[in-house]
């Protein structure tokens, strides 16, 4: 299936609201790297970003659409494409890691 982040983004709030509670539930003060894997269009990196704007923040997702709009919209953030197989191979190298679940997929955890 193929992600059509105009689509996606015509219900921004709705689709961001999730990653805002998220992330206010964090607790680690002063995270160096993060993770954000399934980023989308960046909304949800953007939200770390507000929280933690010293961390070197890595979004990622298996959508090269989806990354192509969240780099053009949040330049300051590092976005690349990457296929979700290899997820695991990040984990021990970030403080935070953020998972999005996409509605047709199981939990990745």
């Amino acid at each position: 299936m193929d992600w059509d982040s105009a689509q996606y983004l015509k219900y921004k709030a709705e689709r961001t609201q999730p990653a805002i509670d998220l992330v206010n539930r964090i607790n680690m003060v002063n995270p160096k790297k993060i993770l954000d894997i399934g980023c989308g269009p960046g909304n949800s990196t953007e939200v770390l970003y507000n929280k933690y704007p010293n961390a070197y923040i890595l979004g990622v997702d298996k959508s090269e659409e989806m990354t192509k709009t969240a780099s053009t919209n949040s330049i300051l953030l590092k976005l690349e494409y990457f296929q979700m197989k290899t997820r695991y191979l990040y984990r021990d190298m970030y403080d935070i890691l953020k998972f999005a679940k996409k509605p047709s997929e199981k939990s990745a955890m």
